[in-house]
């Protein structure tokens, strides 16, 4: 980025703050101020969307134990759910087009990087591009995440990916 890309700001930070700033940033090899540009990118990308009850956040145990207790046809029809306009609500809050593109960003960026439900590799492809995504949940969560992220394409681009799954992985080719 070019230097007329950032902006200079100063912030007074309790001192317990700028503590653990300073011990995380040195545990990630980076500078406070990148650690402090990150967690702002996060806040105006993804978590100023959630506030107001909008999203809740619970342990990765947690939200095991809540698919284990739930069958297939209920994990099936949640994802349908959750997929059916949530994709193109969240698009929409944010200003963005209902297009291929954004579609793919918020899978990228917003419910992989910022909400944490999966790692996601993106290639792309002569005919197709194609989204690995791996975690570290169970398989009904892979499960969920077919049936959610088939519904948000058909409902958002009227289109049917390709998808298949494992116990810990989610593969997914988008057709261009």
């Amino acid at each position: 980025m070019s230097k007329s890309n950032h902006v200079t700001r100063t912030f007074r930070i309790e001192e317990e703050t700028d503590s653990i700033l300073r011990e995380d940033a040195e545990k990630n090899g980076i500078s406070v101020n990148n650690l402090v540009n990150r967690i702002m990118k996060e806040y105006t990308v993804s978590s100023r969307y959630f506030e107001g009850g909008q999203s809740i956040v619970l342990s990765s145990q947690t939200l095991i134990q809540l698919l284990l207790n739930m069958d297939e046809n209920e994990i099936n029809e949640a994802g349908k759910q959750s997929g059916y306009r949530r994709t193109k609500d969240q698009l929409l809050m944010r200003g963005m087009k209902i297009d291929r593109k954004s579609a793919l960003w918020y899978i990228t960026e917003i419910i992989g990087k910022y909400s944490g439900w999966f790692t996601c590799d993106l290639h792309e492809e002569k005919t197709h591009t194609l989204l690995y995504l791996r975690h570290t949940y169970n398989e009904k969560w892979s499960i969920f995440l077919t049936n959610y992220l088939e519904t948000m394409f058909k409902e958002i681009l009227d289109i049917t990916p390709e998808i298949e799954h494992t116990a810990t992985s989610v593969v997914l080719r988008v057709p261009k």
